[in-house]
This record gives C-alpha cells, sequence and structure tokens, in this order.
C-alpha cells in the first residue's frame, strides 16, 4: 500500500514539475520573441529617424528662391540639395491611411510616401503615429496648413513626432502585445534660418 501511495505521490510530483517546465519555457519563447520584434522595430524607428534627419536639414540647401512650398501635420514639400551635387531636388513626404498598408499583421500601422525628383518610395516602418509642427523665429507655433509664399517663409523649424509598431503582435495568454518606440525631434534648418554653408 506504501509503494502505491509513494507511487502516485512521485507521479503527482512529476507532472507539477513539467507544466512548471513548460511554463517557463512558454515564458522564454514569449519574451525571446517580444524582444526580436523591439530589435526590429528599433531598427526601423532608426532608419526612418537618420533618413528624416538627413532630408529635412538640407531644406532649401544651395536653393534660391523660396525653399517649403506646403506644409501641414501629414505633408510636407520642399526643395533643398540633398546629396550636394548642386542641383535641386523637389521632395515630398505624406502619410498613407491604413487601408494603404501592405505586408503587415498591425491593423493600425500606415506607410510613409516620399516622392523626390518625381520617383516615389513607399516605406513600410510600421507607423502609428506621425505629426508635424512649425515653428516661427519667436518659437510660435504657425497654424495649419501652410500654403502661400508669405506663410511659408516664416518656418523656422520643424518638430516631428512618430510612433512605429512591430508588424507582428506576440501573443501572450493574458494578451497581445506589440513592440513600440516613439521619436520627436526640433530641427532647425540652417537654410530655413537665414545660415549659410
Amino acid at each position: 500500500m506504501n509503494v502505491l501511495l509513494d507511487y502516485i505521490a512521485s507521479m503527482i510530483i512529476f507532472g507539477i514539475l513539467t507544466l512548471t517546465i513548460a511554463r517557463i519555457q512558454t515564458n522564454i519563447n514569449t519574451t525571446l520573441y517580444l524582444n526580436t520584434q523591439s530589435i526590429i522595430t528599433q531598427g526601423y524607428a532608426t532608419s526612418l529617424a537618420k533618413q528624416i534627419e538627413w532630408d529635412f536639414l538640407k531644406i532649401g540647401h544651395r536653393t534660391s528662391g523660396q525653399k517649403i512650398y506646403y506644409a501641414d501635420s501629414t505633408r510636407l514639400v520642399f526643395k533643398g540639395d540633398l546629396e550636394n551635387r548642386f542641383v535641386q531636388d523637389s521632395v515630398t513626404y505624406a502619410v498613407g491611411t491604413t487601408e494603404n498598408a501592405t505586408h503587415t499583421f498591425n491593423p493600425r500601422d500606415f506607410p510613409l510616401y516620399r516622392y523626390e525628383g518625381g520617383s516615389l518610395n513607399v516605406q513600410n516602418f510600421g507607423l502609428i503615429e506621425f505629426k508635424m509642427t512649425y515653428i516661427d523665429s519667436a518659437y510660435k507655433l504657425i497654424p495649419m496648413p501652410i500654403t502661400t509664399t508669405d506663410q511659408c517663409v516664416l518656418i523656422r523649424g520643424i518638430n516631428l513626432y512618430f510612433k512605429v509598431e512591430s508588424s507582428e503582435p506576440t501573443i501572450t495568454p493574458n494578451d497581445t502585445l506589440w513592440a513600440s518606440i516613439s521619436w520627436q525631434k526640433l530641427m532647425f534648418p540652417r537654410n530655413l534660418n537665414n545660415l549659410y554653408y
């Protein structure tokens, strides 16, 4: 009888240990997957931030006349010599809608459109938020949209905020998690501030 009780007790302990190890392994796998999604998302945010900084800080570079042609919270049209070729590039940044997103499981993300010299580059960074505001020389916000030449020449700084989320969720027993990262910067293109190279 004691031997039978020992067998039953050992089977119960073995079952509890097996379930505990399975639960720990599930938690480790979930954490690893979320970390992988987080690293990918950080890479997208870094690439987007570098591209925007490069382009926006070159607004008006080696450009005569009007430098910005249109500006609102999700669209900016400007000219500048982006590649230092003594060529005035016409550049437009605009955001799409969630219906335009491709190759993603995230229902909230949308593409970023970058037009340069007539060619369109559709960028799917996993953007879920994208907003620009503009300030004048007195650090006051300029009302949008900014459409006329007289309004465009008032722009001295661009404050950009965006948020990127992973394209795939990490599903846990309790929740669905999305890796995300936010970025914000106030940029002063030197050729909008009457500074020259």
